[in-house]
């Protein structure tokens, strides 16, 4: 069976110097206007839609349920 490699999660930083992954979540756009970048300190002003908030909130509720359902046990 032929397996897909996935792409990087995150954000490659616009910095021509760095060039560094930046990883975050969901609740990170939700919660933070910002994202830094860990290796040179760049911060990236976030500005996400009512609309598309909600979709993050949906998002991120849903990866509570599937966290629980990892620890659930009977």
């Amino acid at each position: 069976m032929k397996t897909q490699t996935e792409p990087p999660k995150g954000l490659k930083c616009p910095n021509e110097r760095c060039g560094t992954l930046i990883k975050f979540s969901y609740l990170t756009l939700l919660a933070h206007s910002e994202i830094t970048c860990p290796n040179c300190g760049l911060q990236l002003k976030v500005q996400v839609p009512a609309e598309v908030k909600e979709h993050l909130q949906e998002l991120v509720h849903a990866e509570e349920l599937v966290e629980k359902a990892r620890t659930f046990k009977r």
